[in-house]
């Protein structure tokens, strides 16, 4: 419910000094406050609010680090009311900034040539998905906390203001310039901002509804009366009015509807306390001696909230079993992790690595080359791309690796090393990861498998070529003439250093021409690795032999050479295959990305998802070959009822005026990704002319063969008559992964993986 309040909430009402952990949680995206290497040291800051405030009204002059390590100075402020930081001629909107982090962390700071500078007095601001920095040298301790501690509360002071108690106001100053009032040509406007175009008859009509003093204009507390009328969903107001008493949802009425419609077995006591907990979240009224009731638009607000996600595992965090071997596991995986973009030129980053840590990747590659100072460099070799240290990527992986997941991390190794370079390489990963390095020399014997996740939690996992026999290089040789253009070590078994090869946990090994020979003269921590087109001939030519080899030896997966865009294949099919180790290019957001997020966020995001038991031993058969009785459903029925708030096209916009082309068309596809027999497409009507609150109320029907390996995609997409349709938003979710019932289902954003503010689509789904 919306209310009317004032327009400007001034950051000097908010601020609130505290540690770096607190961080805001909102609807907009949490910021991360990266503190690493400096946990010890004390903070001189104990300014009031108001010397504070004055502090970054009035700036300092820092020096800047720029692209290629360029340094200059430059004065940097916080402009007033507290939305932007400003710094030279531009600005940064506080909201946008994702993450604030300490020390010489950022791709600039690596490139910088100077290193004069003390590392606790540099921060780095980050937004736009880690493609923007700010990167800046404060000249003393205390003006660097000072800035620390009022950047981390002055960014989570707007990101809390970018909720959805404020979405109306900041339209409605945008359209009003501040005044009280509208008629109904700006109501027009002020609706076409809310993403719904209504002729002029419409908008006087909806204006005669609410504007209680009839002098045909609307203030902004008769502005949030209409929101709410508009916001309204029919299909809730129905389930509301079913299963009310007394114009109140009470707790048995709760617990009534959990049983019939959400397949949830809930008392009476157990619905009080949802109750309890959520009005205390979200009724600023709600007091704790008051019986719980919802009313229609708090009813709404429980069913379009992460109380009632759709995916079943969305705040389980880690639940399942990772007590089992290695190979008995999918393991979230990237493709050429240093590369920001193409595979053929641009720039290469450690903050990559940062970036695919954090989302929980757990297998990264390193393509090292010898650096012609002596010093081994990462980058993608006889291309364009840039080049960076290779002992800084390996100190990123001791700073970063286990701060999304506590799961072991494997560090794919490309070597194209001389044994010099490559012993300064295994000098770098004693020194610099110590204890984290889990070595091959700590397997004792003839291993039958290897140990779980749990067992090696902490662990950095080297995989890599060994020293090896004179066979062993010609089948390596021969891999690289079939692949044409694929990936390839180029560096020689009989050529790598012995003390490189000592540390090699997974041992890479050519694939000999038959799966049955490579698993019986295979040890479990022996690899093979193939590029997605062979890995597509094996599964058509010996389907069954591959499952049956990847029960217990891994397979790791890699895009064609051709794919110099860095676009991805299908990671479906290699899952359904039982291939642990699908390496996607996680810079490209598009479908593969998509489904590889609703794989491994079905397990709390750790980056190990247990394969399904029709994929492990003694399965009874393949899943791909017909009904998989492992299976947990049949038959799923989906019916899409609505949207809510779709973001409006950037495109056509001139200052305030909204172009009519920015108004969405739009319409939801359901895709279901699995094996070959279930997977199928279908999609809604499409709804004109409106993308504040579009409503389909269709139902589709889906069968599976093999439930456990399928995955659901939603997208809502932008009807267009020329040009091709345009990516609105997106969700994916494992099918048996699923709720029943009523469920709210969060969009993320197509362009940056990120949820949208305030947009989901409800729907219902029956699962049998």
């Amino acid at each position: 419910m919306y209310h009317a309040r004032s327009l400007v909430t001034k950051f000097s009402s908010r601020v609130k000094l505290r540690d770096s952990q607190d961080i805001a949680k909102s609807n907009a995206h949490p910021l991360v406050v990266d503190n690493i290497g400096f946990e010890g040291l004390a903070s001189s800051f104990s300014l009031d609010k108001a010397h504070l405030i004055e502090v970054l009204k009035k700036g300092v002059s820092v020096i800047r680090i720029g692209k290629k390590g360029k340094m200059s100075s430059l004065n940097l402020f916080v402009q007033y009311p507290f939305t932007h930081i400003k710094y030279g001629r531009k600005l940064i909107l506080l909201s946008d900034v994702e993450e604030v982090r300490r020390g010489m962390k950022s791709r600039e700071f690596d490139t910088a040539k100077s290193t004069a500078y003390a590392a606790e007095m540099c921060l780095s601001l980050i937004w736009a998905k880690g493609e923007q920095t700010l990167n800046v040298v404060f000249p003393s301790a205390q003006m660097f906390d000072i800035w620390w501690r009022g950047f981390i509360d002055m960014i989570n002071a707007a990101k809390n203001a970018d909720d959805e108690d404020n979405y109306l106001a900041r339209k409605w100053e945008k359209v009003t310039g501040g005044r009280n009032e509208i008629d109904e040509k700006k109501l027009q406007l002020l609706l076409k901002k809310l993403n719904l175009r209504a002729p002029i008859k419409e908008v006087k009509q909806r204006l005669m509804e609410v504007d209680e003093n009839n002098n045909g204009k609307l203030d902004y507390e008769e502005m949030c009366i209409l929101f709410n009328k508009l916001r309204e969903r029919g299909e809730i107001r129905e389930i509301f009015d079913a299963y009310k008493m007394g114009g109140v949802v009470t707790p048995r009425d709760l617990s009534r509807f959990m049983r019939t419609e959400q397949g949830e077995d809930l008392d009476d006591a157990a619905c009080e306390g949802i109750m309890r907990h959520f009005l205390a979240l979200h009724d600023p009224q709600y007091q704790e001696a008051d019986a719980p009731k919802l009313s229609l638009a708090q009813f709404e607000s429980f069913l379009t909230t992460d109380i009632n996600h759709v995916s079943r595992s969305s705040s389980l965090g880690v639940h399942m079993d990772m007590t089992m071997p290695l190979t008995h596991y999918f393991i979230a995986s990237s493709h050429n992790t240093y590369l920001q973009a193409g595979q053929l030129k641009g720039l290469s980053s450690v903050e990559q690595y940062r970036t695919v840590f954090k989302l929980g990747c757990r297998c990264v590659e390193l393509d090292i080359w010898d650096g012609e100072d002596g010093e081994p460099i990462i980058t993608h070799g006889h291309t364009l791309t840039s080049k960076i240290p290779f002992h800084s990527v390996v100190q990123c992986v001791k700073d970063y690796a286990f701060v999304g997941s506590e799961y072991p991390v494997i560090l794919s190794l490309e070597n194209h090393c001389s044994r010099p370079q490559q012993a300064k390489m295994a000098q770098y990963f004693k020194d610099i990861l110590g204890d984290m390095l889990a070595t091959h020399s700590q397997q004792k014997g003839c291993m039958a498998a290897l140990p779980s996740p749990y067992e090696l939690r902490g662990k950095v996992l080297l995989k890599g070529k060994t020293i090896g026999t004179a066979s062993e290089e010609a089948a390596f040789e021969l891999e690289r003439a079939e692949e044409e253009g694929g990936k390839a070590d180029q560096t020689a078994s009989n050529k790598i250093s012995p003390e490189l090869s000592e540390l090699i946990y997974l041992r890479a090994v050519p694939f000999m021409g038959s799966l049955e020979a490579v698993q019986e003269s295979s040890a479990p921590w022996e690899m093979c690795s193939f590029s997605e087109l062979k890995a597509a001939k094996l599964q058509q030519r010996a389907a069954l032999p591959y499952i049956h080899y990847n029960h217990n030896h891994f397979s790791r997966i890699y895009p064609k050479g051709t794919r110099i865009d860095s676009s991805n294949y299908n990671p479906m099919p290699h899952w359904t295959a039982g291939c642990q180790i699908v390496a996607l290019n996680y810079q490209t957001e598009a479908e593969p990305t998509w489904i590889n997020h609703a794989l491994f966020a079905s397990n709390g995001g750790c980056g190990y998802v247990p394969k399904p038991l029709s994929l492990l031993p003694g399965a009874p058969a393949d899943p791909n070959a017909g009904e998989d009785p492992t299976s947990k459903y049949k038959r799923m029925r989906v019916r899409v009822y609505s949207a809510l708030q779709l973001p409006c096209k950037a495109k056509g916009r001139k200052g305030d005026k909204v172009d009519e082309a920015e108004i969405l068309d739009p319409f939801v596809v359901l895709e279901i990704h699995g094996v070959a027999a279930d997977t199928i497409s279908a999609q809604t009507k499409v709804v004109k002319n409106n993308g504040f609150n579009p409503t389909w109320n269709e139902e589709f029907e889906f069968s599976f063969k093999s439930s456990s390996l399928a995955v659901l995609l939603l997208r809502v997409v932008d009807y267009e008559k020329v040009g091709g349709n345009d990516r609105v938003g997106w969700f994916a979710v494992r099918v048996e992964d699923i709720m029943p019932g009523y469920r709210y289902v969060p969009l993320y954003s197509p362009v940056d993986n990120k949820r949208i503010p305030m947009c989901n689509l409800f729907c219902k789904f029956h699962l049998d």
